[in-house]
């Protein structure tokens, strides 16, 4: 082991330590929302994420966007609209890759994906969102 990765296998601990006290600043500001939701460990995350993707994908939003969901899902939110920039490909690719999954273990899970660009007609956003809602 060089000695940069040592160096920073010592840093790591007191790095991640730092971001969650800033983290937990910003849960006591944000709990004053009537629509606060607690957030989750990027751990708590992967662990939903398990269940549905191989924690191995990489690509575009990876593991992230399906434990995301499933953790939407285990706190009762059943819709989500997944905004995408830009029409991200590689995002959208793993967006569609994992709603039958993501609908096999939670089944009143509804998903919205949305490719965001300045193209785009408000009238048609405003239109799918609103089918989401009904």
């Amino acid at each position: 082991m060089n000695r940069m990765s040592r160096l920073m296998l010592k840093l790591f601990p007191l790095f991640y330590r730092l971001l969650n006290n800033r983290l937990k600043k910003f849960e006591k500001i944000t709990q004053q929302s009537r629509f606060y939701m607690p957030g989750e460990s990027i751990f708590e995350i992967a662990e939903h994420a398990k269940e549905i993707i191989d924690l191995a994908n990489q690509f575009g939003e990876g593991w992230l966007l399906a434990g995301e969901v499933a953790g939407f899902a285990r706190r009762g939110v059943n819709r989500v609209v997944c905004m995408q920039p830009f029409g991200c490909i590689a995002n959208h690719i793993v967006a569609k890759g994992i709603e039958r999954r993501l609908k096999q273990f939670y089944p009143e899970m509804n998903l919205l994906y949305l490719d965001i660009d300045g193209g785009m007609a408000e009238v048609n956003l405003h239109n799918r969102l609103h089918f989401l809602i009904r």
